[in-house]
């Protein structure tokens, strides 16, 4: 009888819901840890202890006077839009980055159409005249890793010296992790960060591909990029390694977090951490979202709709200089539009993808932001944010779309 009771109470746990909560203290007695559900999983977090949970009985969490936070177990997925097949692309096919009016591709063998609008860009040759950036612009892609074999990024992805030249199996950096050379792997709980879903290589392309004289080049010439991978192959992620992904990248030398990820729910402690993050002066570039006429306003997507002073939220626009038709709006909560549309960058195995979403949108405004922390390094963060919104295009087709009413611009934003 009594193994047929501790069985039908493992079966409840197992039919539970998740849940992530945070203790009052940094450490908990064997004794403390016993009075929690079998296989709760413990992390640490700027110096906080976590656990993520699973049980049929929340109240046995919300009387345990250990618990300070308790918040289910959320859901965030990439948002990227749509994409299409791999291609061999160059820079002339990158009206992001110079829009000539007629060089947006849509498929493997065919341009747009449609007439883009000359101009309608980020401003990219003429901020390159002022600076192509820096190894010591630090930026950590949170999202599905970076194939870092790629030709067009090997260049440009961080290496952890103290890791790469230690020992092998040992914590040579002390900061936790084992052999966390390029990164590490959150979503798998090891320390190769290597995309196994696409999405991360392609936002790490947008910011850093190579200025080599081949296929296509990177806003940024010279970068440093984490990877940071957060969401699974199926671009997923849940609270916990998004804690840790956020965590971990404020123990690398990164300035500017790029997020093209979210979702609907209001994760408390996901925003603690963004704040701490602030105090260090990191910049976090988040994506707006993907759902068609959803309106951010009233219907918040986060992590890019917690009003934080270093957060700054990006919609998507297309070459035309329309808000792109799948991006979330919000007048009164996106900040700004970003490229997002049709957008050619770097795909793992060597290869190249055309993709929409502001998930691509996000890491274009992470590479200015990179830009001008390194040409303006005496900004602070709400400081940063202000010249983002005031350096922008404006455009008459965005007034009910972005607080700003405008598209980024590069060269404005690190000269004006």
């Amino acid at each position: 009888m009594k193994v047929f009771i501790l069985l039908l109470t493992i079966s409840f746990q197992l039919m539970g819901s998740e849940y992530i909560v945070q203790f009052k203290t940094n450490s908990l007695s064997t004794k403390d840890r016993s009075l929690l559900p079998l296989g709760t999983k413990y992390f640490k977090a700027v110096g906080n202890l976590y656990a993520k949970i699973k049980t049929s009985n929340k109240s046995d969490l919300l009387l345990n006077p250990k618990i300070k936070y308790i918040e289910k177990n959320f859901t965030y997925k990439a948002f990227d839009y749509d994409s299409i097949k791999s291609i061999d692309p160059d820079f002339t096919k990158q009206w992001y980055l110079s829009n000539q009016g007629n060089n947006e591709p849509v498929r493997v063998d065919r341009m747009s159409p449609m007439k883009g609008k000359v101009g309608c860009d980020i401003s990219a040759a003429q901020a390159w005249d002022i600076s192509k950036g820096s190894k010591d612009i630090v930026i950590a892609i949170i999202d599905s890793g970076i194939d870092y074999n790629h030709p067009e990024l090997q260049q440009n992805i961080w290496v952890n010296e103290l890791e790469l030249n230690g020992t092998a199996g040992v914590d040579d950096d002390n900061n936790g992790f084992i052999d966390d050379i390029h990164g590490y792997d959150f979503a798998n709980s090891d320390s190769d960060p290597i995309d196994d879903n696409g999405h991360g290589t392609h936002c790490a392309g947008v910011i850093g591909a190579a200025h080599n004289g081949e296929k296509i080049m990177g806003i940024l010439a010279n970068v440093s990029l984490v990877a940071v991978k957060t969401l699974n192959k199926k671009g997923y992620a849940d609270t916990m390694t998004s804690i840790q992904g956020v965590d971990y990248a404020l123990h690398t030398p990164a300035k500017i977090l790029s997020c093209s990820w979210g979702g609907s729910d209001n994760s408390q402690i996901l925003k603690e951490l963004i704040v701490k993050a602030g105090e260090k002066g990191v910049m976090v570039i988040a994506a707006s979202g993907n759902s068609r006429g959803r309106n951010n306003d009233t219907d918040p997507t986060f992590p890019a709709s917690y009003k934080l002073d270093n957060v700054i939220s990006i919609g998507a626009h297309n070459a035309q200089g329309y808000y792109s038709n799948f991006a979330t709006r919000g007048a009164n909560s996106v900040h700004i539009a970003a490229p997002g549309t049709n957008i050619i960058s770097t795909w793992p195995g060597g290869k190249f993808k055309v993709a929409s979403g502001t998930s691509m949108a996000a890491p274009i405004a992470a590479a200015a932001v990179g830009l001008l922390q390194f040409t303006a390094p005496h900004l602070s963060t709400l400081e940063i944010k202000n010249r983002v919104l005031a350096t922008g295009v404006k455009y008459p087709s965005l007034r009910t779309k972005v607080i700003s009413s405008a598209i980024l611009d590069m060269f404005k934003l690190i000269t004006d």
